[in-house]
């Protein structure tokens, strides 16, 4: 591995608690792109089935969902659970949690219903 990216893995964590304070903030764009880059790095850095590229695209997901872009957050929901499904026991509470975000998204998606979700938050 390159010293470049080295320093990139490294500084991960930055990228995705700088994400979230943009996305505190409503600064909604610039916390996508943040995410964005951190689930890149950590593609690169650890490999796509990672668990860290699956709570990044879970983190993307969740933005969506806050945007009102109902088929791009079950879409980043679903890929999160499949990475998660591969590497974690089935009983794993990321996966009750993921499950449960992918019910709601579904239901929220469903013709008829409201585009934006309940904010629980």
């Amino acid at each position: 591995m390159n010293k470049r990216l080295d320093l990139s893995i490294r500084n991960f964590p930055s990228l995705n608690n700088l994400a979230i304070v943009r996305d505190e903030e409503g600064d909604l764009e610039a916390a996508r792109a943040l995410f964005e880059r951190a689930v890149e790095i950590d593609r690169k850095g650890f490999g796509a089935g990672h668990p860290n590229v699956a709570t990044g695209l879970f983190n993307l997901g969740y933005l969506a969902r806050k945007q009102g872009d109902c088929r791009t957050a079950l879409a980043r929901f679903l890929e999160a659970e499949t990475i998660l499904q591969d590497v974690l026991p089935p009983n794993h509470s990321k996966l009750r949690s993921i499950s449960e975000a992918i019910a709601e998204q579904r239901e929220v998606c469903s013709p008829g219903r409201p585009k934006q979700p309940r904010d629980n938050g």
